[in-house]
């Protein structure tokens, strides 16, 4: 396609890409992207960030964990990979993209795998990228994942959770400012509002979690001490959830009016509940 736009210029990091169907190119021998739209998208992202296993084998170290404890940790891993895996094929479809944040982002960065005590997944996304057929993919019947719930609004602190594989996993949509991004959270029985404050460019690079390929911010380390503050390499078992981060700011409530729309709970059937 030269002829018709600027070639790509040389790629100067170390770079990761899905597997891309190839097709052969007028110059005998040379192979190129079948589809170059999606080449090209995937190269907006595909600078890649190893995870630092020094780091990982100190941390595990001084953190070593019992004979039930490891075989614990490693069954939910098998969970969290499962349920990424599912999520991610559900957002290609959509033309939506996540990376890894909150707790799962920690765990990949500190450890090179899971955080031992976790109970889900954390991803995050752009609500601008929302697909309203993303919630439709979800609840169709027989897919391994369902939507749990659905709190607050996509104009206000839009989350979703959703359950597959034994193990729950949270999708929490950034909003950008002018000097900041946050994303949103829900005491839902009082219908108090939250915050997460985060820097305001999160420009996305590529990383390896359970053998495959994720999204994480390449500023990772500034997204991690927004959230954990200066003492991130310290598990913390009594972290809570709408208390325990630096990050974290009080955002009003919705009105009791509103309850219907921002608090919706799904049973595994998929029906709707309040």
């Amino acid at each position: 396609t030269a002829k018709k736009r600027p070639p790509v210029r040389s790629i100067r990091f170390p770079a990761a890409f899905q597997s891309l169907a190839v097709t052969k190119s007028v110059i005998p021998g040379l192979y190129v992207p079948a589809s170059t739209s999606k080449y090209l998208s995937s190269l907006e992202h595909s600078k890649f960030i190893p995870c630092n296993q020094t780091r990982a084998d100190q941390f595990n170290a001084a953190n070593k964990l019992s004979k039930a404890g490891q075989v614990e940790a490693n069954a939910t891993a098998i969970k969290a990979r499962q349920i990424l895996q599912a999520t991610k094929g559900v957002f290609e479809k959509v033309g939506m993209n996540f990376w890894l944040t909150a707790g799962t982002l920690l765990g990949w960065y500190r450890q090179c795998g899971l955080i031992a005590h976790t109970t889900d997944v954390d991803v995050g996304t752009w609500i601008t990228e929302f697909n309203p057929d993303l919630e439709k993919l979800l609840n169709h019947p027989g897919h391994p994942i369902r939507i749990m719930h659905r709190y607050g609004k996509p104009k206000d602190g839009f989350e979703l959770a959703v359950r597959g594989f034994g193990i729950k996993l949270d999708i929490f949509f950034h909003y950008k400012e002018t000097k900041y991004t946050w994303t949103g959270g829900l005491r839902f029985k009082t219908l108090e509002k939250v915050r997460w404050i985060y820097p305001r460019d999160i420009p996305l690079c590529s990383a390896e979690l359970f053998n495959d390929l994720y999204l994480v911010p390449c500023n990772t380390l500034a997204i991690i001490e927004a959230e954990y503050g200066p003492n991130w390499m310290q598990p913390d078992k009594e972290w809570a959830w709408d208390r325990s981060a630096p990050n974290m700011v009080e955002a009003g409530k919705f009105a009791e009016s509103e309850k219907r729309e921002v608090v919706q709970r799904f049973k595994n059937n998929g029906k709707r509940t309040f």
